[in-house]
């Protein structure tokens, strides 16, 4: 399956680090189906991918990344979560067409701990909604 990570909007004036915003196609329907379902303005949301187009690579970093404890600033992924969290942006991370139910973090603190439980359980694709303050589930 694909995996996908999608931003609810580009920051202003915050450089994220290591990774790229791709604005979708208009025939990408399953990642339009995703942010509507979890972001006020779907239209402006954003693929958040590598350098290559895609944001395996992005998540691979996590079980790559030592001893199986997430971090803060582990990985280009967590770093750039936090700071769309304290930014008031919304992320999703979700797998094939499998969102309608994700996982809800509202803070950092709480994406750490549900990112652990994830990858300790499987280790292969993530499922979650990092909605900060007022984005409703």
């Amino acid at each position: 399956m694909t995996q996908f990570i999608a931003i609810e909007r580009p920051p202003v004036g915050i450089p994220l680090e290591g990774v790229f915003l791709r604005p979708t196609a208009a025939g990408e329907t399953l990642f339009r189906a995703a942010t509507a379902r979890y972001f006020r303005d779907p239209s402006r949301s954003h693929m958040v991918v590598d350098a290559q187009g895609r944001c395996e690579s992005l998540l691979d970093e996590i079980w790559e990344s030592g001893d199986g404890q997430i971090k803060a600033g582990a990985t280009r992924l967590v770093r750039n979560i936090e700071v769309l969290l304290e930014s008031n942006i919304g992320l999703l991370l979700w797998c094939g067409s499998d969102f309608h139910e994700l996982p809800v973090c509202r803070r950092f603190e709480d994406v750490l701990i549900e990112l652990q439980r994830q990858t300790s359980e499987q280790p292969a694709d993530v499922w979650l909604a990092c909605l900060p303050g007022g984005l409703d589930a």
